[in-house]
C-alpha cells in the first residue's frame, strides 16, 4: 500500500502577525478556517520550527461517524503551518505509523 501526505504552506495575513509584511493572500482568506495551528518553537521571527507526528487516531469524518485514520498530530487535515516567503521552515517529523510514509511539503 502506497500512501503520501501533503502539508500546505500558506502565507500569513498582516493581521496574524505583529510584523508588517506584504501578504499575497486575499483578504479574509482564512476567516472560515478552523484548523489547529502548528506551534512554532523557534524564537527567531525568520524561522518556523515545528514538531509533526504521523499516527493513527480516531477522527470524526461526519456527524456521529468516527474512523481510525492516518493523521498528522491526530487531525485530518493536519495542523496549519504559518510561514512567510523567505522564512526557513524546520519540521521535526516523527513517524508513529507501522510503515514508512512519504511526506510532501507543497508551496501554495
Amino acid at each position: 500500500m502506497l500512501a503520501s501526505a501533503w502539508l500546505a504552506l500558506t502565507p500569513c495575513t498582516a493581521e496574524a502577525s505583529q510584523q508588517t509584511r506584504t501578504s499575497f493572500a486575499p483578504a479574509g482568506w482564512d476567516a472560515g478556517l478552523k484548523l489547529a495551528e502548528a506551534r512554532d518553537t523557534n524564537p527567531d521571527p525568520k524561522i518556523v520550527e515545528i514538531d509533526l507526528t504521523a499516527r493513527i487516531a480516531e477522527v470524526e469524518v461526519g456527524p456521529g461517524q468516527r474512523v481510525r485514520a492516518w493523521t498528522y498530530d491526530g487531525t485530518i487535515p493536519g495542523p496549519l503551518i504559518r510561514a512567510r516567503v523567505g522564512d526557513r521552515l524546520i519540521v521535526h517529523f516523527t513517524n508513529d505509523l507501522a510503515m514508512r510514509v512519504s511526506t510532501g511539503i507543497t508551496r501554495m
